[in-house]
């Protein structure tokens, strides 16, 4: 279940002294917006298009929602069926190549991305010392466009079962 392996990461984070931003494809994002509102008060001002494909409504659309569309400039490849040797091979290309800075894609619904590629590529990017942040903290952005107060429970707090893939 694709939640299980978002929580594996979170703590992998934590445990690491790092930071990260998750995304959910479109079809999860007027929900997700809602739920954050909702529930924690926030509202989240990015935006990555399903598969790094935009066109001109999806940007109006991004703009329309005061959002900013964010792409990625290294992927591990794991959505491509990658194996974690071929993906830590494409983490240690990037380290060793020297870039300034590489905004990463990884699935956490590919469990060999959650339990081993994840981990890895932590150690190895601090190592070379890499800061593992936020979105907003790479691009020098707020993290939210909106802050209000915490919502109340009510019956409408509930996750539906979901185990699809991105």
């Amino acid at each position: 279940m694709p939640i299980l392996f978002r929580t594996n990461i979170s703590d992998m984070l934590v445990s690491k002294g790092a930071k990260g931003t998750f995304f959910v494809i479109a079809g999860e994002f007027a929900q997700l917006d809602l739920a954050l509102m909702k529930i924690l008060g926030i509202a989240s001002p990015f935006l990555r298009p399903l598969f790094g494909s935009y066109n001109t409504l999806v940007r109006q659309v991004a703009f329309q929602q005061n959002k900013s569309l964010v792409l990625w400039d290294f992927d591990s490849e794991d959505s491509l069926n990658a194996t974690v040797k071929e993906s830590e091979g494409f983490y240690a290309a990037a380290i060793n190549a020297s870039v300034s800075t590489l905004l990463a894609l990884n699935h956490e619904t590919v469990a060999s991305t959650a339990q081993e590629l994840i981990g890895y590529a932590m150690d190895a990017l601090q190592a070379a010392n890499y800061s593992l942040v936020t979105v907003a903290e790479c691009l020098g952005l707020e993290p939210y466009s909106f802050v209000g107060p915490l919502g109340q429970r009510d019956t409408t707090w509930f996750c539906p079962e979901d185990d699809s893939d991105d």
